[in-house]
């Protein structure tokens, strides 16, 4: 019932045969609880427990904030894996080594070794679920291939997520929390902090910045109920932030850094990496200077996230995807210089709807609406009713492919004082990246 790398035909043809292997354990509901990737971690050898682990939860920001750490421990010689989801085209974009995707022999070999594990599991009435093989051969391969760390980034929530399978990580890193997942996390802040909470650990580093005050409140209670150390990044130390096309600058402590990242929350996810890397350095006495934290910074650069894809047209993406994504975006929009501005929304139905959209209605001078490639997708005509509400213009588009089509005719008829920007949904967004990519 597994895949060995020893089959025949193509390695895409393979790496197919991989994916809809994987896909058997795709399901459309979502299934939060440690009971199964313990069984599955135990029978594959525990590799987690022989990793130097950094594990990082959050609403908003866990994925740039680990890209950001990524770079300073590139820069300074180390050797990194990182485990982030979702993807935006292959799930080998979940499993990387110093930014570079695991290879498709990779892939295969690892995904035939887990999936087996995993089917003898099912037999058993133990099956994992996909995100739970994923996390697995991660974990695996990381210990294998001898990383000096790892990253490995929440899927959802915290205490009952795949990835907290782990039991002493070298530090815990709780990003902004803000209201998400309501169906599964809870409905208040409170009850979401608590969720995020869960990956604290006994005794060890959790560096979040500063927060609600409900926020801080669970995060302070339970790292005092662990012996954890709670390092707080005060976000009232970040001054002079600015940005324009080309990155964002800001100053810290005296200090000022540039990134290439866009955005006024990309400084805060900076400041929140910048002060656990200076932690783990103080804690652990790595080899680590000022100089490759503020070279590693400025090299990074995240899929999908505020995006920028091309010059001429100027097409950008973002995976804004809730309350607090939408307000990044936009005051990302409002530091650029002011354009014609064509979007492009798809997003899922388990969001905060008639509370982002306000915030993002009078950014736009026009709206193409459509759906992510996902069975949570908020359909189209119900956003664009909601969307007509704010006396803007909106068209309803059949699928992403045409709404890409129809931004890029709506451009031409404004060219040199239009932009694009998609957003919404990762699942969209990288849809939107590739089709756009096979364009130019």
């Amino acid at each position: 019932m597994y895949i060995t790398t020893k089959s025949k035909g193509s390695l895409l043809m393979q790496e197919q045969r991989a994916l809809e292997l994987l896909n058997l354990f795709k399901s459309s509901t979502i299934k939060l609880g440690l009971k199964y990737i313990s069984i599955l971690m135990q029978r594959l050898g525990n590799p987690e427990d022989k990793l130097k682990i950094i594990h990082i939860g959050g609403t908003n920001g866990k994925g740039s904030t680990t890209q950001f750490i990524r770079g300073i421990l590139q820069e300074a010689g180390y050797k990194v894996g990182v485990f982030s989801s979702p993807e935006l085209i292959s799930p080998r974009e979940n499993i990387r080594i110093n930014h570079q995707d695991i290879s498709k022999e990779a892939f295969l070999s690892y995904s035939s070794r887990v999936v087996q594990v995993a089917e003898e599991m099912r037999q058993e009435d133990l099956a994992p679920s996909y995100f739970e093989i994923l996390t697995g051969m991660a974990l695996l391969y990381f210990y294998e291939q001898e990383v000096d760390f790892v990253i490995l980034e929440v899927g959802m929530g915290g205490r009952l997520d795949a990835t907290n399978v782990i039991k002493k990580p070298i530090m815990s890193i709780i990003t902004k929390v803000a209201i998400d997942h309501t169906d599964f996390l809870g409905a208040t802040l409170s009850e979401i902090a608590t969720e995020k909470a869960g990956i604290i650990k006994s005794h060890s580093i959790v560096v979040t910045p500063s927060q609600e005050v409900e926020v801080m409140t669970v995060l302070q209670q339970a790292a005092k109920e662990k012996g954890a150390e709670l390092v707080v990044a005060d976000c009232a130390e970040l001054k002079q932030v600015t940005v324009n096309e080309k990155g964002t600058c800001f100053e810290l402590a005296g200090e000022v850094f540039q990134i290439r990242m866009l955005g006024v929350h990309q400084a805060y996810n900076c400041m929140i990496a910048i002060k656990a890397m200076r932690k783990l350095q103080e804690a652990y006495h790595m080899s680590l200077t000022e100089p490759q934290i503020k070279q590693g910074i400025k090299q990074v650069v995240w899929e999908g996230r505020f995006e920028k894809l091309s010059e001429k047209p100027l097409v950008f993406i973002d995976g804004a995807h809730n309350v607090d994504g939408f307000m990044a975006l936009s005051k990302t929009i409002n530091q650029l210089p002011k354009r014609y501005t064509i979007g492009i929304i798809g997003i899922l139905r388990d969001k905060e709807v008639e509370q982002m959209l306000p915030i993002i209605s009078k950014q736009f001078d026009i709206l193409l609406v459509t759906e992510p490639n996902n069975l949570r997708s908020l359909k189209k005509e119900w956003l664009a009713e909601k969307l007509s509400a704010y006396s803007m213009k909106v068209e309803v588009m059949a699928n992403i492919q045409e709404a890409l089509v129809r931004a890029l005719k709506i451009e031409k008829e404004y060219h040199g004082v239009s932009q694009i920007i998609a957003f919404g949904s990762l699942y969209m967004i990288g849809e939107i990246r590739q089709r756009y990519l096979e364009l130019i």
